[in-house]
Parts: structure tokens; sequence; C-alpha cells
């Protein structure tokens, strides 16, 4: 979302794995969603635009909500 609250369309977003710097790279759409495809679970730190993202870094494993659903919002 931008300062307005509104979501960002075309923001590029890269979750960095901690443990092994793998990188995935995804881009907004016009609703501010991104999806990161083939992520495997594992703590990340997560850029959008190339600025550190808050929160700085997610946890996914087998019980995180957004890890069984794939699909991630632009917070």
């Amino acid at each position: 979302m931008d300062a307005e609250g509104k979501p960002l369309s075309g923001a590029r977003v890269e979750a960095v794995r901690t443990t092994s710097k793998q990188r995935l790279f995804s881009v907004t759409n016009e609703a501010g969603v991104y999806y990161l495809e083939h992520i495997q679970e594992g703590n990340y730190v997560l850029y959008i635009n190339g600025q550190q993202a808050a929160p700085h870094s997610v946890e996914l494993n087998s019980v995180s909500e957004a890890f069984k659903n794939s699909i991630y919002n632009l917070v």
C-alpha cells in the first residue's frame, strides 16, 4: 500500500532466504497482490522496490497461513 493506503501496482517484491540467499521475485498487480511461486519453508527478508519492507522478515512454515495459501499481499 502507498502512503494513502491505496494498493501499489507494478511494485517489485523480492524475498531473500536468510540461510541460502535464494532470491524470489514478483510484481504486484493492480490490486497490490503478488505471488511467490515455488517458495520453500524458511526465513525471508522482504524488499519492495529495493527497500526493505516492514516487517523486515517473515518465517514461513507448514502452519503459516500465507504459506498455506501461497498468496502474499503487499502490506
